[in-house]
């Protein structure tokens, strides 16, 4: 679908900027800025790979669980959701745009598991985030973004930690394992993927003024 916005914008000469007071107007605002975003930083983007990336500093409850890899998937497969919300404000010129993005999140990684004071290293972990979906909230001026909001939910996680098929016996561990991983799913959706999005909106200027 977006390829085919991109085919038909450039066919009418649009691709410099759109009209983003309607609905119309905005849905493919942020479709064009989906596809930028994605096209742009691709090998940064989908997949998120990150070596020794550590969300929380310190152990709890004499438990530690250390990314050593770590890759995500479907950070570029955020799609629009309906339609965008417009609110215009003439007092500060302004314009915000609301529009409600889903995908899901795949994660594979391999950590240094540590409890009571043993530490099993390279176990392998598995996570599948599901129903991701949340607005994204951005705010013009003229053609410039002044800003980029997301802090998006998931219907549901199932994870899997080293040779078991959940997240095993140990509650202790499966909690900081569940813990760590909610701390990449924000670090990866309000930062990288927030930084992608003002990324994309940059190379994709508004008319309005």
């Amino acid at each position: 679908m977006l390829v085919a916005i991109f085919v038909t914008l450039i066919a009418t000469g649009s691709v410099g900027g759109f009209l983003t007071d309607d609905t119309q107007g905005a849905n493919l605002y942020i479709d064009w800025i989906l596809l930028a975003a994605k096209t742009s930083t691709q090998s940064h983007l989908d997949p998120l790979l990150r070596e020794n990336f550590q969300p929380i500093n310190g152990n709890h409850r004499d438990v530690s669980v250390r990314f050593v890899r770590s890759k995500l998937k479907g950070l570029g497969a955020f799609r629009r959701k309906g339609d965008c919300n417009v609110t215009r404000s003439l007092e500060s010129n302004t314009r915000e745009i609301v529009c409600q993005l889903s995908t899901e999140l795949r994660f594979n990684g391999v950590m240094n598991v540590t409890y009571q004071g043993v530490t099993k290293p390279e176990v392998a972990a598995t996570a599948l985030f599901y129903g991701v979906n949340g607005p994204v909230t951005m705010l013009l001026k003229g053609w410039k973004t002044l800003s980029v909001k997301f802090s998006p939910r998931y219907d549901g996680a199932q994870i899997s930690l080293g040779e078991s098929k959940d997240c095993g016996k140990n509650a202790a561990v499966c909690h900081e394992f569940y813990t760590q991983l909610i701390h990449l799913f924000e670090y990866a959706t309000q930062k990288v993927f927030v930084k992608a999005i003002l990324n994309g909106a940059r190379r994709v200027p508004s008319h309005n003024q």
